[in-house]
């Protein structure tokens, strides 16, 4: 499917999309990158912010969006434990930032580093909430889940802390792994915990696709934007990587760049339910069930 195939509607108010797990390695840099491309895609104008411990995102990005990006590391993170005007005035930048970007009619994208949402919820508290809550956009948190009981443990501090000083906020739980695996309340008991005590802020769970590819490893994918290498040629790519360009290898990349182009196509569509402008029960993303209806009544 393609990313911008199935429009739901157009984003009439802006979003801050806050992509948040205190467990490092859930797909939070994929996720909000596929974020990005969403909003991209559907020609809606968006920033980001970028709290992370090395500059990922906004390498991809800086020269098509505006960029904010936080370092954060073990050294930030003892600084703002220790001083409360140093935390102030970390997280007062992003949301500078934040407020700046939404007043000129843009969402923004946050991606959050492994731990940082501590640091994060003791600046809301301090009075960081107000800054977010009261902006004119619609407030995000979007939460990377695997089967990892890890990463379900680290889903759950992360909501416990932020999500009572953003009690508007939405929360959408991005699954990574396959549906069978993650619905099963007796295989999966952290999860099943992570959607009774979520259910009045999720909106929805979305299956978002994790990649296979054995591009995905390489450097020479991880440094530019996935849409850009699923436009890659078979040649391009040969040459990318210092291969001969023979027809064995040609075959190869081939089958290795159609994988990646389905695989970036669906991330989008994923990423565009979580956003609104994809549609989720037309294409299988959106996994939370409607209420069933009560039958009519047949002599009505």
């Amino acid at each position: 499917m393609k990313p911008n195939s199935s429009t739901a509607q157009i984003v009439t108010k802006p979003k801050v999309v806050i992509v948040i797990n205190r467990r490092g390695g859930g797909t939070k840099t994929t996720l909000s990158c596929a974020l990005i491309d969403a909003f991209l895609e559907g020609k809606i104008e968006v920033a980001l912010v970028e709290a992370e411990q090395d500059e990922r995102i906004t390498p991809l990005y800086k020269d098509r969006i505006d960029c904010a990006y936080l370092p954060f590391n073990a050294e930030t993170d003892r600084q703002l434990r220790a001083d409360a005007k140093i935390l102030a005035r970390f997280w007062d930048k992003g949301a500078s930032f934040i407020g700046d970007s939404v007043e000129a009619g843009k969402s923004v994208v946050m991606d959050t580093g492994s731990n940082s949402d501590i640091r994060f919820a003791e600046w809301l508290k301090g009075g960081g909430k107000d800054e977010l809550n009261d902006l004119d956009a619609e407030i995000h948190l979007v939460v990377p889940l695997s089967t990892d009981g890890d990463t379900i443990k680290g889903a759950m501090a992360s909501l416990k802390l932020v999500l009572p000083h953003l009690p508007n906020a939405k929360v959408t739980l991005a699954l990574s792994a396959p549906v069978e695996r993650l619905m099963v309340p007796n295989d999966n008991p952290g999860l099943g915990e992570l959607l009774r005590s979520y259910s009045k802020h999720a909106s929805r769970a979305v299956r978002f696709p994790i990649g296979t590819s054995s591009l995905m490893s390489m450097k020479e994918v991880q440094t530019r934007r996935h849409k850009d290498v699923s436009r890659m040629t078979k040649v391009e790519f040969i040459q990318a990587l210092g291969l001969e360009n023979t027809r064995e290898n040609r075959l190869e990349v081939g089958r290795e760049i159609e994988e990646f182009r389905v695989w970036w196509q669906d991330e989008v569509a994923a990423a565009g339910v979580i956003i609104g402008t994809v549609e989720g029960e037309k294409n299988g993303f959106a996994l939370l069930p409607k209420k069933k209806q009560e039958p009519k009544d047949a002599a009505a």
